[in-house]
């Protein structure tokens, strides 16, 4: 990641924390995943299910700025991004088949893991070993794709109903 170290440990804590709230990873996005410097902000992207979406009422996923709640989320969590890891988060939340059509062939960096090591029952659920994530054993249920322990969480393409 473009954000450097340790801004980048603080940012997957601050994706851990979108999962809890919402059942779904996020993902790091825009110049700032690739670039360390000329970067405006830290994009930082959700991306639910077609049917979520819509039942959590965010309104027209083309022109999600005409809806209070989408607003609300996306600036109370930007704050909250913002206050967790010191970086200039923009945080918003995108239906998931437009965000594949798109914005599906830009790079997406998984966010959300939380350096703290795994017991051995997880380790051998996921086929890890001790040291790992924590959060790997819960990534592997969730069909992370991030899950199989790898230090490469980049997405190249569409994001699967699967993996978000």
């Amino acid at each position: 990641m473009g954000v450097g170290f340790p801004a980048t440990l603080r940012l997957h804590e601050f994706g851990h924390k979108i999962y809890q709230a919402f059942g779904r990873w996020p993902y790091h996005v825009g110049s700032s995943v690739m670039l360390k410097t000329g970067w405006r902000d830290v994009d930082v992207r959700l991306m639910l299910e077609d049917e979520l979406y819509e039942s959590m009422g965010l309104g027209n996923p083309k022109r999600p700025q005409n809806n209070a709640k989408w607003c609300a989320l996306c600036q109370a969590f930007s704050s909250w991004g913002r206050e967790i890891t010191g970086l200039p988060i923009d945080f918003q939340i995108q239906q998931l088949s437009l965000a594949n059509k798109e914005e599906g062939e830009n790079v997406r960096s998984f966010l959300g893991l939380i350096p703290e090591k795994i017991d051995e029952e997880a380790a051998a659920r996921i086929d890890a070993t001790p040291g790992k994530y924590q959060i790997l054993a819960d990534m592997h249920e969730a069909g992370c794709p991030y899950a199989n322990g790898s230090s490469q969480g980049n997405v190249h393409g569409p994001v699967s109903e699967h993996s978000s």
